[in-house]
């Protein structure tokens, strides 16, 4: 699919060499839609079937399988789960030719997990963030998260000031850069009452 594809570096409007891509899925181009059907999205019901996932809030149905692009987050219950994600990660492997990077994989262990070997060289990490968000592997998650967050918005608000006096140019900057990120949190985690407050004051 992407046989003799090389990539250029342009340093200020300059291209600088060219080297060989080997690996990775090109961005934007029309036959990653491809591979995603061919390749990704079989990997990905295969572990669904075979995982059994957890069950998350009011959902029917466990989920073992989340993913996003080529972003893969898989949920495990019990040890037995690695081997059967070893053997989809190989079976994924010589259909495709894919493999899976430990260095840029990441294990969290949630609630009295016990932080064995996965079997697969994917270290495990106190914490990762995941589409902006931070989990831990307990209820630190949530004040890690909105701190964070808090602390971005009340910096973007410092710089803000530069828009001028024009309060139309501050709600529109606020409705569309600012709380929309807000938002976007608050649907997976609960806010705080101490940072639901220090965004208040920073954004009014």
């Amino acid at each position: 699919m992407y046989e003799g594809a090389r990539l250029s570096v342009k340093i200020k409007g300059h291209p600088y060499g060219t080297t060989p891509i080997r690996c990775a899925v090109r961005q934007r181009y029309l036959m990653s839609m491809a591979f995603y059907a061919l390749c990704l999205h079989p990997f990905l019901r295969l572990l669904e079937l075979k995982l059994p996932g957890i069950r998350i809030g009011c959902r029917s149905r466990p989920i073992s399988v989340v993913d996003y692009a080529n972003d893969v987050t898989l949920f495990v219950t019990s040890a037995a789960d690695f081997t059967t994600i070893e053997e989809a990660i190989h079976l994924f492997k010589l259909v495709s030719g894919a493999r899976l990077n430990p260095r840029k994989s990441k294990a969290l262990a949630v609630g009295k997990w016990c932080t064995q070997d996965t079997f697969l060289g994917i270290a495990y990490h106190p914490s990762m963030t995941i589409l902006g968000v931070t989990f831990w592997g307990t209820i630190k998650a949530m004040r890690e998260t909105w701190a964070r967050l808090t602390g971005k918005v009340r910096t973007q608000v410092k710089r803000s000031y530069a828009l001028g006096p024009c309060l139309e140019n501050w709600i529109r900057y606020v409705n569309t850069f600012l709380l929309s990120k807000i938002w976007y949190i608050a649907q997976i985690l609960l806010a705080l009452n101490t940072y639901t407050q220090q965004l208040t004051t920073a954004t009014t």
